[in-house]
């Protein structure tokens, strides 16, 4: 893979070159090569091998992540309220004697909730990068905190000022 004869070694005491590294690479590797080169700028102190620099093209295949619903944001008097009003579609509880009864049961109880979720929760597209513990509460208090800060700032030069401790205790709840 290395061109025959490209130094990748430089001596600590004589400082002459030689080529002790060899670069092998598989066949089925071999097409994918776009470069591997020696980069003796690269070389970390106190070593005498020069870094070798390969690179692949290799195709990637992303995975993309599945929707899910957003339970962390959702409305969840809105929520309760819906499935109230589901709940009370399906028949009273009774007392389940049979097995069909009992899957009966699980079954229309299940079938609402599903329901409720799909119908109240609205459904996430999380990218890669984002927060997954990040909710709605930490985005009101990081914004309290924010102006909070912005006036506590304001007032550096008074230290007793109220908006020092506030600033202190929200720091403490965030």
């Amino acid at each position: 893979m290395l061109e025959k004869g490209v130094p990748t070694l430089q001596h600590m005491r004589s400082k002459c070159y030689s080529q002790p590294d060899n670069i092998f690479c598989s066949s089925s590797l071999t097409n994918t090569v776009v470069r591997c080169e020696v980069d003796p700028r690269a070389r970390p102190t106190k070593t005498d091998h020069f870094p070798i620099i390969t690179i692949l093209d290799l195709p990637q295949s992303r995975v993309l992540p599945k929707p899910t619903y957003d339970f962390r944001m959702a409305d969840w008097e809105d929520f309760r309220e819906n499935l109230e009003i589901r709940l009370a579609e399906i028949p009273e509880p009774t007392p389940l004697l049979t097995d069909d009864l009992f899957q009966q049961a699980v079954a229309d109880l299940t079938g609402v909730i599903q329901d409720t979720i799909r119908t109240r929760i609205k459904i996430k597209k999380p990218s890669p990068q984002s927060k997954r513990w990040w909710n709605s509460e930490l985005s009101a208090i990081k914004q309290q905190v924010n102006k909070l800060s912005t006036e506590s700032y304001r007032y550096r030069a008074i230290e007793d000022h109220p908006s020092h401790r506030a600033l202190q205790r929200l720091c403490n709840q965030y």
